[in-house]
């Protein structure tokens, strides 16, 4: 019976422990994540026609590489 008892409260504690890393991670990356959310409203909003001068371009140089990637299937 004891060792029984003694097994159950090793159980508790290892679960205790478990939890306890699992609530300082947890904190952890709560912490992390008001950090970069603080950072990102930081920066502000991106303008409209930055959004336009970057995307198009880089989808222009895309179609080349796709083409060729498809070709080769």
């Amino acid at each position: 019976m004891q060792t029984r008892e003694a097994i159950l409260e090793q159980t508790v504690q290892d679960g205790a422990k478990d939890l306890e890393q699992l609530m300082n991670s947890r904190s952890t990356y709560l912490a992390k994540q008001e950090e970069c959310t603080k950072k990102i409203r930081d920066l502000g909003s991106l303008p409209a026609d930055a959004f336009e001068a970057y995307c198009i371009p880089v989808l222009a140089s895309c179609f080349p590489c796709l083409q060729a990637l498809d070709l080769s299937f």
